[in-house]
């Protein structure tokens, strides 16, 4: 710059102004162009989905009336709740761990990897426009919700799930929140989020599997209320419209509080309109004494499933006043160990009176194949007609003659064929005889073990079919029973040797 002279240094910085002006009007003119540009983009797609709606038009499935076309989105909804929604039987008689790092951790990596289970009303709403559109504003499709902890990362989408319900009742699966501990700052956030639909009562339907965690959040925000000038606590009312509740696998709370019966008593008591009751709570959770000695009253309660024999179930049992029970899964008992005096109650008169007197539907797993059915059992139940038994050691019972189920008439047996004798008779003397049935007796007999090895299949087949020949002596074998068309070869051609 020292070279240059005067004129020189003011022709330079002319130009520079020039330049950067015809910089500046082409930078507008690519804004221009560009905007023209997404215009003509726009209106491409524009046109293109147009084109596509039209071309959609002659699909058939495109012609149906919404009305066609809701009912076959909830059914689709429906299906995959049979799928996922609730707990299957492997998972709530699912072996009780103890408190091993190893288990923890296997936990812990369960629940990290346990995915959002996204509903068919997510998938269908994101079809095209027109399904999105009908989707969205179908609250029904929305009303069953599995809330599992990949929510708390989508904590949005789950804000419009609920909105999407509007005041439709909602079925609320909480699932894999872990053990024990306390909810994250998400999970925190979660449960503030549907916490409105709880106090307006709109949750009817309340499942929780393995997450302690929102169960303590529930009951220290609703059930455990401030007790009045007269020492009683006050109910919550948002669960009194529940219907269905089911509590599975729940270990404790965080320490050092734990479940209690008197949370369980608390729990229950604010639920008057419970239909439906499922319970699996292991055997860490404390024992107190319970100075509250009054019954559980669920007075409307028709199903009950309890799982995992422990002395905490065993005196829920004892506490419950459900006269109206229709059916009842006692899932992994241990009879061998049990007196089952908690299915009796005592009246004034000291005579002992079964406790779930209209129980027609009864279902009993034996926590191991070293369990009997016991006399008292069947005496507890007077009218059972249809009777499933689990993992049954097939002994002859004490007394003479034993009780029997008088009133059976479906009888189904699913078990392993590992410790049963050769000699059955008596074994199976608690069935009503063929004279004092008014229908033959429906047998249907399932092995869903795998326990037996290969060498031993030919004497497990042997004594499944001494089982069919003593059952036939009871009642008319279901064509779907395990191996009967065996059974009936096996008949005709004449018993196999040992």
């Amino acid at each position: 710059m020292g070279n240059l002279t005067v004129d020189q240094v003011t022709n330079i910085r002319i130009t520079i102004k020039i330049i950067e002006d015809e910089v500046l009007e082409l930078e507008i003119r690519e804004r221009e162009l560009l905007e023209r540009l997404h215009l003509l983009q726009d209106s491409i797609a524009c046109k293109r989905a147009l084109v596509e709606n039209l071309k959609n038009s002659f699909v058939p499935v495109n012609r149906l009336p919404n009305e066609i076309l809701l009912t076959c989105f909830g059914q689709a909804v429906q299906d995959w709740l049979e799928e996922n929604d609730g707990v299957d039987e492997s998972v709530i008689v699912d072996q009780i761990y103890d408190d091993s790092e190893a288990r923890e951790a296997e936990v812990s990596d369960l629940e990290s990897d346990f995915e959002w289970p996204r509903s068919p009303a997510f998938t269908i709403s994101h079809v095209s426009h027109h399904w999105r559109e009908l989707a969205i504003h179908t609250p029904s499709l929305w009303t069953n919700l599995i809330i599992t902890p990949a929510f708390e990362r989508h904590l949005d989408v789950f804000r419009d799930f609920l909105y999407r319900v509007h005041n439709l009742p909602i079925s609320a699966n909480f699932r894999s929140f872990g053990w024990d501990g306390s909810l994250s700052s998400n999970g925190v956030l979660l449960m503030e989020a549907i916490m409105p639909l709880i106090l307006a009562q709109q949750i009817t339907a309340l499942t929780l599997l393995n997450s302690g965690p929102v169960l303590s959040s529930l009951l220290s925000q609703l059930v455990e209320q401030p007790v009045d000038v007269r020492g009683l606590a006050s109910p919550s009312v948002a669960f009194s419209r529940l219907s269905v509740l089911c509590i599975f696998r729940l270990k404790a709370f965080h320490d050092p509080k734990k479940l209690s019966f008197t949370h369980l008593r608390r729990l229950l008591s604010a639920t008057p309109q419970l239909q439906t009751l499922e319970l699996q709570i292991c055997a860490s959770v404390t024992h107190e004494e319970d100075a509250d000695k009054t019954a559980i009253s669920l007075p409307m309660l028709e199903n009950l499933t309890v799982v995992e024999y422990n002395p905490f179930l065993r005196k829920f049992l004892a506490s419950l006043y459900a006269p109206e029970v229709r059916q009842l899964k006692l899932l992994r008992w241990n009879m061998e160990e049990d007196d089952p005096s908690y299915l009796f109650a005592h009246n004034d008169g000291f005579l002992k009176v079964p406790r779930l007197p209209k129980v027609w539907n009864l279902t009993l797993s034996f926590y191991s194949d070293d369990d009997a059915l016991d006399a008292k059992i069947i005496s507890a139940f007077p009218r059972v007609t249809h009777f499933t038994l689990h993992n049954p050691c097939l002994e002859k019972m004490p007394g003479s003659p034993p009780p029997t189920f008088q009133c059976l008439q479906h009888l189904t047996m699913d078990y392993a064929f590992v410790n049963v004798y050769s000699n059955l008779r008596s074994c199976f003397t608690w069935l009503p005889a063929p004279a004092d049935q008014a229908t033959p007796l429906q047998i249907c007999i399932f092995d869903s073990s795998d326990l037996m090895l290969a060498k031993e299949e030919k004497l497990k087949d042997t004594h499944l079919f001494r089982h069919y020949k003593e059952l036939q002596r009871y009642g008319k074998l279901d064509r779907s029973s395990i191996g009967l068309d065996e059974f009936v070869r096996w008949q005709a051609d004449g018993e196999p040797e040992i």
